[in-house]
């Protein structure tokens, strides 16, 4: 089963969900762990440190047709976001440095 990880927020996360990634207060501090599994309790919680949103796992039914049309298209926002842009070593290496984290989730 292959997993991916969604930003949702506070409102509508549901008991039972798993964390795909830490969550931090607004000063840093851990509050919860990726894979910590929500409660009703965590939930009270977060919305009492004033959290948002969460990033938490699902199942991914996305085939790999659908992940190739989503690389093409983040490839295409991405590469729109830096055409004009000087072509120094700096920016091609910061317009890498996105594409390849923007990719990532959909390897």
């Amino acid at each position: 089963m292959k997993l991916r990880i969604k930003l949702v927020p506070l409102a509508l996360a549901k008991q039972g969900m798993k964390l795909g990634a830490p969550v931090h207060d607004t000063h840093g501090h851990a509050l919860l762990m990726a894979g910590a599994e929500l409660s009703t309790p965590v939930l009270a919680g977060l919305q009492r440190h004033n959290i948002s949103c969460v990033s938490v796992l699902e199942e991914d039914h996305r085939s790999e047709e659908e992940l190739a049309i989503e690389r093409g298209q983040t490839t295409e926002r991405i590469d729109a976001l830096f055409r004009g842009m000087d072509q120094t070593a700096s920016m091609e290496s910061l317009h890498r440095l996105i594409l390849e984290y923007r990719l990532e989730p959909l390897l």
